[in-house]
């Protein structure tokens, strides 16, 4: 089974959990709007029964507190977790480290990213829209975010399709459209089955 008319994930039944937990963060510092929200929740309310849509804090422990009980509540298939940078690219990141913040909380020093990145970057490539991926999260609270996903992933549900995607700020070259558009047309491309993902293999 996979959403309408895409190859992408699979679909929620009445009772099964969300094909895909999306997240965003909410506006910070000089941005008023956040694209990664805005687009998370516009894919969601396109495709309420494969997409949940959560927006996180711009605080470290809050955001992780907020991401783990969306993940124990829904328990989705697939998480992909959404944010910010500067540039006219989308990053695909490919891991992520421990944040100093959370030092004191068991876990891998970094873990890599479980996210299936080849059919969106296929998308991507077809539709010239710029993307590289990236090793470096930036070390901030979206950095923390992922760690907090994957280290999740690593022990609660290892065949979980996990990865962060960060998006453009809002601008001349990349209207706000523009970015929920390319969102979503890398969400089209997602994995169709997360349960037939294979086991992680740790750093």
């Amino acid at each position: 089974m996979h959403l309408p008319n895409t190859p992408g994930i699979l679909p929620a039944t009445m009772n099964s959990p969300p094909s895909l937990l999306l997240t965003g963060f909410e506006p910070f510092g000089p941005y008023a709007q956040n694209p990664s929200w805005i687009a998370a929740a516009a894919v969601a309310e396109r495709l309420p029964e494969f997409v949940v849509a959560r927006q996180l804090p711009v605080d470290y422990h809050i955001a992780r507190r907020s991401l783990l009980d969306a993940l124990c509540e829904l328990n989705p298939l697939a998480c992909l977790c959404t944010g910010l940078a500067p540039g006219d690219y989308f990053r695909l990141e490919q891991l992520a480290r421990k944040p100093q913040k959370f030092a004191d909380l068991p876990g891998e020093p970094q873990y890599p990213s479980t996210w299936p990145w080849e059919p969106m970057e296929a998308i991507f490539r077809r539709q010239n829209i710029p993307h590289r991926r990236s090793t470096d999260a930036g070390r901030y609270i979206c950095e923390s975010t992922f760690w907090t996903l994957l280290d999740y992933a690593a022990t609660h549900s290892p065949k979980m399709p996990a990865g962060f995607l960060h998006v453009p700020a809002i601008s001349d070259t990349w209207p706000v459209e523009r970015v929920v558009e390319a969102v979503w047309e890398g969400i089209r491309s997602s994995p169709e089955d997360a349960a037939s993902r294979p086991e992680r293999t740790r750093l």
